[in-house]
């Protein structure tokens, strides 16, 4: 769906990880690789997470999963059309 396609980016340069986008969207994080690499939109973080020490990085993942939780009602109604911008 090219709605889930805008989402799958939009979270991404967001700086959610693909793990976490792939839970939420429910799909496989080979499907969220690939859709992001087909868009030249694979790597857009900022900072390296792999050169960060580990508690940062729990940390970081704590709160992007955190915030999806909040905002899935509004993501899901922006996917499925019923919401016009993304929140």
């Amino acid at each position: 769906m090219p709605r889930e396609k805008a989402a799958m980016i939009i979270l991404r340069k967001q700086g959610v990880s693909i793990n976490t986008i792939a839970q939420f969207l429910g799909r496989s994080r080979s499907i969220i690789h690939k859709t992001l690499k087909a868009n030249y939109l694979f790597g857009l973080r900022k900072i390296e997470l792999r050169k960060l020490p580990n508690h940062i990085r729990v940390n970081d993942s704590r709160k992007n999963r955190s915030l999806m939780e909040q905002l899935r009602l509004k993501w899901e109604n922006f996917i499925l059309g019923s919401e016009a911008k993304p929140p």
